[in-house]
């Protein structure tokens, strides 16, 4: 899974076959959440993973988005954390306020720094 900030996708490669699939994003820049294809992204740069998410810093919306499978099983694109705006503040994931976020990782299953 990787990354693509020009494109704003986030796109899977698969070794088998060493084919490229996007797997969320909708090619134009913006913040939008919601199913894979009409999610929107602006230069999503690092990628955590769990066996049930993908975890995306969207650096130019300043948040971190998730892709989960949701019911019916389309992958859905959410804020988890960030208010959507340039800054800095700690608080509760909705009201917190990152600058360009760029990278991200798990402490523990229920930390992501």
């Amino acid at each position: 899974i990787y990354s693509d900030v020009s494109a704003h996708c986030i796109f899977r490669l698969h070794l088998f076959s060493l084919s490229i699939v996007r797997m969320a994003g909708s090619g134009s820049a913006g913040l939008r959440d919601g199913p894979w294809h009409t999610a929107q992204f602006r230069r999503p740069t690092g990628l955590a993973c769990q066996p049930n998410a993908v975890f995306v810093c969207d650096s130019g919306n300043h948040c971190i988005r998730q892709l989960k499978v949701g019911v019916g099983g389309d992958l859905q694109v959410s804020i988890i954390a960030g208010a959507a705006v340039p800054g800095l503040g700690d608080g509760i994931a909705s009201h917190c306020r990152f600058n360009s976020p760029t990278r991200i990782a798990f402490l523990t299953e229920l930390q992501i720094v």
